[in-house]
């Protein structure tokens, strides 16, 4: 198991709860099941299967890098 946490700010590490739950809908939605964790639900958690070959892993990882950019765009323009 792997897990990011997402925080707003650095040096306050306020969660950023809605930024990670719009981040698992957008995965969901791209064929990626991903599970929020944490005490605040700011965390990503990654539960790959051990049989994972590396063609299925580079597509999951970059259908998470499109959500985790289109989120990113979200925050920015707004």
């Amino acid at each position: 198991m792997v897990g990011i946490e997402l925080v707003r700010n650095r040096d306050t590490r306020e969660p950023a709860k809605h930024e990670t739950e719009e981040i698992i809908r957008l995965a969901c939605e791209g064929g990626v099941i991903l599970i929020p964790a944490g005490t605040f639900g700011n965390v990503v958690r990654f539960l790959t299967p051990l049989t994972i070959t590396d063609d299925e892993l580079e597509e999951g990882l970059a259908v998470l890098s499109e959500c985790f950019v289109a989120v990113a765009s979200q925050l920015a323009a707004g």
